[in-house]
């Protein structure tokens, strides 16, 4: 029984701090986002990805067109 309640309190204790942590990721109030996308029919390479990544930008989602290949990403306005 000791042991029972003891897994209860853990979990409860973890389940808590995974709340807490993802309540201070969620950003609150009016974010606004600048969005752009990259044609990657010539390819992309790792430092440009990096390039990008410094600048603040994160993909989003990509797609392809045609013979074109489309990456988008976002990052946060001032």
């Amino acid at each position: 029984m000791k042991n029972i309640i003891i897994c209860v309190l853990v979990f409860c204790l973890l389940a808590f701090g995974a709340v807490m942590a993802f309540s201070q990721s969620v950003p609150s109030g009016n974010v606004r986002w600048e969005y752009t996308q990259l044609d990657t029919a010539g390819g992309l390479s790792i430092n440009r990805a990096n390039q990008l990544g410094q600048e603040g930008w994160e993909i989003v989602t990509n797609y392809e067109s045609s013979s074109s290949y489309f990456i988008v990403f976002k990052r946060r306005l001032p």
